[in-house]
Parts: C-alpha cells; sequence; structure tokens
C-alpha cells in the first residue's frame, strides 16, 4: 500500500518551513485569484526564499494550483519560479492546451484535476491520458456564470468515493476533497497515490496547524505501514 500526502494553499513561510523540515511529499501553492489561498507570483518567490537550499534539495515537491491560466502566463510563472515541478490544472484546459503547454515545458509532470459529481465524469479521463501524469478527484463545484470567480478547491466538500468504481484508467489518481486525518484508512482504500489535504489542516483559510498536519503525517505513515 501506498500514500503520499499533499499540503495544499500554503501561503505562510512558517507552514512551507513545516513542510520542508518534514519532508511532506508534496505542496501546494494556489495561482487562482478567486481562491482564499491566492498567491501572487512575488509572494510565492519570497516563501520560496525561505528555505534553506540544502532542504529544496529534499524530495518536496512544489505543485503549482492554476486555473485556466494562459499559455503565456505560465510561461512566466515557471520561470519565476523554477521550483516547480508540478502544476496542477483545475480549470477547464482542453487536450489540446494541455499538449501545448507539454511542448513547452517536457520537464514538468502535468496533473489533471476532475471535479466529480456522477460516473460520467470520469468519461474524460481516456482522452487526457496522453498528456497527463495524473488525475486528481475533487468535489464538484457548481458555478452558474464562469466570468465570476468561485472557489474550485479547498471547500472541505467530500465527494461520493464511491464513484470511484467507475473509474477504469490506469493511471494514478489523487484524491481531495473535504479529507480530514480520520479519512486517511478510507482514502488509502480507494488507491489513491496521493491525499491532497487543504481545509483539513487549516484553522482557517490559508493558515495552517502545525498540529494538525502533523496528526496527518503521523496517521500516514501508521496506515502506510
Amino acid at each position: 500500500m501506498h500514500l503520499d500526502l499533499k499540503f495544499c494553499g500554503i501561503t505562510r513561510e512558517e507552514d512551507l518551513k513545516f513542510c520542508f523540515d518534514h519532508q511532506v511529499p508534496y505542496v501546494g501553492l494556489n495561482f487562482y485569484r478567486g481562491s482564499k489561498r491566492f498567491l501572487q507570483n512575488y509572494h510565492a518567490v519570497s516563501l520560496l526564499r525561505s528555505i534553506d537550499s540544502d532542504k529544496l534539495a529534499l524530495k518536496t515537491t512544489i505543485v503549482a494550483v492554476v486555473v485556466d491560466m494562459k499559455l503565456e502566463e505560465l510561461d512566466q510563472l515557471i520561470a519565476q519560479l523554477p521550483l516547480i515541478k508540478t502544476v496542477q490544472f483545475h480549470g477547464q484546459e482542453t487536450l489540446g492546451f494541455l499538449k501545448a503547454f507539454s511542448m513547452t515545458h517536457p520537464q514538468i509532470r502535468i496533473w489533471k484535476a476532475i471535479p466529480i459529481k456522477g460516473a460520467s465524469d470520469f468519461e474524460i479521463c481516456s482522452e487526457l491520458e496522453e498528456v497527463v501524469d495524473m488525475f486528481l478527484f475533487d468535489t464538484h463545484v457548481q458555478q452558474v456564470d464562469r466570468s465570476n470567480e468561485v472557489e474550485l478547491g479547498g471547500t472541505g466538500q467530500k465527494f461520493d468515493w464511491d464513484l470511484l468504481r467507475y473509474y477504469k484508467s490506469p493511471m494514478p489518481f489523487a484524491l481531495a476533497g473535504g479529507i480530514k486525518v480520520e479519512m486517511i484508512d478510507s482514502v488509502a482504500k480507494t488507491k489513491a497515490m496521493i491525499a491532497d489535504v487543504c481545509s483539513g489542516i487549516e484553522v482557517e483559510p490559508g493558515v495552517k496547524s502545525e498540529d494538525m498536519m502533523q496528526e496527518f503525517i503521523q496517521k500516514t505513515r501508521k496506515t502506510i505501514g
């Protein structure tokens, strides 16, 4: 059994340092303006500069969370933040768009978030397999007007994990959406490779709790043995 953790929505130096000190496998920085955990590029640069260079060489991977960001904006983000090794696309990005990004940045791993509310939502996975390195299944959030920026993650809402039985692709997946520490055993049973945690380690949006993060780390290690 294998299960890694991703702590997402990091906004503070002390929380980022905790993640590197405890070798959390994945850390998410959110570049979506509609998020309560939104980071400007310069803020993210400042955060990463706060980490000692020897720790930056460890196995904590920086994941940039983006929503319908233009290719030129992505180019700028990666140029300013060369420590980004993975981009998590959380919007309506098409296969063509993801291919174009991959051609420009072949060294960057691509994760594609798929909002789930029913079995049919998994159908797009077969189309995207050729370019995506991992899918991330999250809770579907209703968005009536796409001109309005709404929270597309970190909502603390869980979707029906029984729907995962309709996922037939061999592509590994991460699981997000209202994950709390007492759910880690259940997450592992879904065969997810990564538990993506955001609100479950917060005292308020963007403010993480060291005690809650430590509890997740200990519980995950105990679960996977």
